[in-house]
């Protein structure tokens, strides 16, 4: 009986995996774009325009077949109000999404925006449903 747990014993030990370095997941993952936010700031009374590109990465290019949709989580626009549901054009295989604003009072509001699109390479097609981003309404003094 002994000589069984000593075997066992010694199996496990030998077979126990050795761990040389954690890596977090986050850094291991790499995604087919990247996203620019670009804010062109409005003064008290005039329009502004909020803007995230969102380019595909090389040996990528933007899906023209699915379509591509956007949409503004509500909040309270304390300095600042959207003018009409914004747009997305597509420039040189990026996609800009638009939001035009108007300035009501100096400040800076974020504002979260839901967006679904798709980038394929020569294999495969990727939809990217939900993506969340932050977009800034930026209002300066006259």
């Amino acid at each position: 009986m002994i000589k069984v747990l000593l075997a066992a014993a010694v199996t496990l030990v030998l077979a126990a995996p050795t761990i040389t370095k954690v890596v977090p997941i986050q850094t291991t993952v790499a995604y087919p774009y990247t996203i620019e936010v670009v804010t062109k700031p409005s003064y008290v009374g005039t329009d502004g325009m909020a803007k995230a590109i969102i380019k595909p990465s090389k040996g990528f290019k933007w899906n023209t077949e699915y379509p591509t949709t956007f949409q503004i989580q509500k909040t309270e626009y304390t300095n600042a109000t959207p003018i009409g549901k914004g747009d997305i054009k597509l420039n040189k295989g990026a996609a800009i999404l638009c939001i035009p604003y108007k300035g009501k009072k100096e400040g800076r509001r974020e504002i979260k925006i839901v967006v679904n699109f798709s980038v394929c390479n020569k294999e495969e097609c990727l939809v990217f449903r939900n993506q969340r981003l932050s977009l800034s309404f930026i209002v300066l003094k006259k």
